[in-house]
């Protein structure tokens, strides 16, 4: 972390025999950054100039986007970005990250590990449609706006929705057969046709 270099530079490390011990990095995960190969994506600058928007990767089954490009911040997964990509199990976001579009994650049928970030305003229509394998997902309050068809045809057992959320499009959960239980907060102002329809086993 920051910390470490505070005392570089002043004699004798800080003062005779008051150094105060290092606390250690958590040793079970590298910095975000130092997990990123930035080589592995493919990037279009947004129209306001101001980040950049991730337009595909090299297929891997384990990818972590980085929150950086050139010096600006990564703001988007963009349209299409990793349609139909069936090798894909595992994707870090970053907390850079403002949209994901739509179509962005449409059937990555293998697709199991995936977290919204705390910062994402929107997630586009049929975002994540037919990810069959991600049964868990948490949408933090940030998001304003989650488009039609987004989590429709997923595994979803377990849903959270956080308070901040105001739109759910049509279809946005449909077709989630297992889906037990679904809070909605009170902030969700516009709930679309059948947001839920055919989930069956919701109580």
């Amino acid at each position: 972390g920051a910390s470490e270099d505070i005392f570089n530079g002043i004699p004798g490390g800080g003062g005779g025999g008051t150094d105060i011990p290092d606390i250690p990095d958590i040793p079970d995960e590298p910095d975000y950054d130092d997990q990123v190969d930035v080589s592995k994506f493919t990037f279009k600058l947004n129209d306001e100039g101001t980040g950049y928007i991730v337009t595909g990767a090299e297929e891997a089954a384990s990818l972590v986007v980085p929150a950086t490009y050139k010096s600006l911040p990564v703001v988007e997964i963009g349209e299409n970005a990793f349609k139909n990509n069936s090798v894909l199990t595992s994707i870090k976001l970053p907390n850079s990250l403002r949209g994901i579009s739509d179509y962005a994650f449409y059937r990555c049928t293998e697709l199991t590990a995936v977290e919204i970030p705390n910062g994402v305003e929107f997630i586009g229509y049929y975002a994540f449609y037919g990810c069959g394998g991600i049964s868990s997902i948490n949408i933090p309050g940030s998001v304003k706006t989650i488009e039609g068809g987004a989590f429709e045809s997923c595994s979803l057992f377990d849903l959270t929705i956080q308070d901040g959320v105001r739109s759910i499009g049509s279809n946005a959960f449909s077709f989630n057969d297992n889906l037990l239980s679904a809070t909605i907060p009170n902030s969700v102002t516009d709930i679309g046709d059948g947001a839920f329809r055919e989930c069956t086993n919701l109580t």
